[in-house]
């Protein structure tokens, strides 16, 4: 995207018109639209998996209207580790710690050695 805006967005898309079964997909597409300032483009639903709204919503400020596109994300895909770090990360956001560690405890089990685990469990703690 640095300062190539027009012809990331371009080379996204096409990677979604590729892989549009490929979860991994849609979210930089959201991300690019964020980053270039569509955020109608991103926010819509047949864009792509629930993971793409939340991402927008959350970025948006939003984080207690992309907590259930983050759940309906995992409900899709339960093995997407991100969903579970960033839902973790919103409901500690909202003062929801108890959700939070569930989520992390979750996330855990996918993958214990990722690297942004102990960065959750640190915001999770008192």
């Amino acid at each position: 995207m640095a300062g190539r805006g027009a012809e990331a967005i371009l080379m996204v898309n096409q990677l979604v018109r590729d892989h549009p079964d490929f979860p991994q997909t849609w979210l930089p597409l959201g991300r690019a639209q964020n980053l270039l300032n569509q955020p109608v483009a991103t926010l819509k639903r047949d864009l792509g998996p629930a993971l793409n709204l939340g991402f927008a919503l959350a970025k948006s400020g939003k984080p207690r209207e992309a907590v259930p596109a983050f759940e309906e994300g995992i409900r899709q895909n339960p093995e997407m580790i991100d969903a579970y770090i960033l839902l973790a990360d919103l409901h500690v956001q909202l003062g929801q710690k108890s959700k939070a560690t569930q989520l992390a405890n979750l996330a855990e089990r996918l993958n214990p050695a990722d690297p942004r685990l102990p960065v959750s469990r640190k915001k999770i703690q008192p």
